[in-house]
């Protein structure tokens, strides 16, 4: 598959998913789907967006949500996924994990704006 050439692999993929989305409920609009998303993929790789946790959330969504249903049946409290140690403890480490990439990104435009200006004196 390796070995194959992209013009010959691309229309045979697009061709099998197409026939994959009608076959699904034997319907058009299923394949408009595929295609708006198709699109919709094509832009945020032409504007630079990652792909990954947007599959991430198309595919992990619907258990995600059905999950989050039952969790608040079981309870009606907010505060349910933060005072149970497991998912305090996620949401902890997601906080630490955005707060930790904006602190790397901040650090780095600082450098390479210093750098720029280091290389404006001379």
């Amino acid at each position: 598959m390796v070995t194959v050439p992209k013009a010959a692999l691309f229309p045979v993929v697009l061709v099998l998913c197409v026939i994959g989305a009608y076959a699904l409920n034997n319907t058009v609009g299923n394949v408009y789907i595929l295609l708006a998303f198709g699109v919709l993929g094509y832009l945020m790789v032409k504007f630079g967006f990652p792909l990954a946790p947007f599959i991430l959330g198309v595919i992990l969504g619907d258990q995600i949500e059905i999950n989050l249903i039952r969790a608040i049946m079981t309870d009606a409290d907010p505060w349910l996924f933060v005072t149970r140690p497991i998912s305090g403890g996620l949401l902890l480490a997601s906080v630490a994990s955005v707060a930790f990439a904006l602190w790397q990104h901040r650090r780095h435009y600082g450098r390479t704006r210093q750098a720029a200006e280091d290389d404006a004196d001379f």
